[in-house]
């Protein structure tokens, strides 16, 4: 809820100008979110039926919504405790809202907090590492070959907990990872509908966009970073565009793109990976990828098969 909340705003930022008067005018969307069981069923006579919430908990978020300054979203006390850890929120505040006698604990919803790749979670572990020696040992031969460019591609699998993560984080204390740009793209099961969901976090470490970059900000960091590693790629600039950008509309033009786009789009990735790869060897890691999208899935496919002649990982 509360990240569709704000595509919405997002979304009407973008799209909703109207003309009124021969001034223009920004359309902008109040919205409250609470947390809490509720009721939900057909309400009315045999002859007329809606289907309908009703309860405190959808009451309150009435309320909320109603108080909501234009384009921001107001959330109760409970959905502060479920998404924040995840989620940018504003200190509480108290509010007076009718059908409550007492005040109510409201907070602004402002962002997404930047995701912490594995990498980052774990290098603070201090237990030993155990048992897994000899596929510890596995990898930095395949680490090697890679940087003598003889790409490898290595899948790790095993049960829940039982240390993959921690071996990918032994291999990269490894000393010849100094020569290596590691880049890591996380699949998560609430992605796993959009396409190329671990490549936009990879791709947004290559070209070095940050969190609160806008729009603006984005393609001109695409746009450099094209012109750095390979310009013959700079025709397919729309593509990274539409990949990196928050924009709601981007993401339905890469999910509508033919097959021929797509397969067009899978070039133009690789081929600028193999070019940067040229500059400094790369460590490319996937996590979770059984949660990955058929997109991504068919974009290791491919580069798999291609990337025993370059210094790839």
């Amino acid at each position: 809820a509360a990240r569709a909340s704000m595509e919405i705003t997002k979304s009407i930022e973008e799209n909703g100008k109207i003309k009124i008067s021969n001034k223009v005018k920004s359309l902008k969307a109040r919205i409250g979110i609470n947390t809490g069981l509720c009721i939900s069923g057909e309400i009315g006579s045999t002859s007329r039926k809606e289907f309908t919430v009703i309860g405190d908990t959808v009451n309150l978020a009435s309320r909320l919504q109603e108080n909501a300054t234009p384009g921001k979203i107001l959330i109760g006390k409970k959905t502060f405790q479920r998404i924040k850890g995840n989620f940018i929120i504003s200190s509480p505040r108290k509010l007076k809202v009718k059908g409550k006698r007492d005040l109510v604990t409201v907070y602004t919803l402002k962002g997404e907090k930047k995701k912490i790749n594995f990498l980052e979670q774990k290098k603070n572990s201090h237990s030993p590492f155990m048992g897994r020696e000899e596929e510890l040992k596995n990898l930095k031969e395949a680490l090697k070959k890679s940087y003598e460019s003889k790409g490898q591609t290595i899948e790790i699998s095993g049960e829940l907990g039982i240390g993959k993560s921690r071996l990918i984080l032994e291999l990269t204390k490894d000393s010849l990872t100094k020569e290596f740009n590691i880049l890591s793209g996380n699949c998560s099961s609430w992605e796993e509908s959009k396409p190329y969901a671990p490549l936009k976090e990879i791709f947004t470490k290559i070209f070095g966009i940050k969190f609160d970059d806008d729009f603006k900000e984005i393609d001109k960091k695409i746009e450099n970073k094209i012109k750095e590693i390979d310009s013959s790629l700079l025709f397919a600039f729309s593509y990274f565009s539409r990949l990196l950008s928050a924009k709601i509309k981007s993401l339905e033009e890469i999910m509508e793109q033919s097959k021929e786009e797509s397969n067009l789009f899978i070039r133009v990735v690789k081929k600028l990976l193999w070019s940067f790869s040229s500059q400094k060897p790369l460590l490319i890691i996937i996590e979770d990828v059984q949660w990955i999208d058929d997109a991504s899935a068919e974009f290791l496919i491919q580069c798999s098969k291609e990337i025993k002649e370059y210094p790839i990982l």
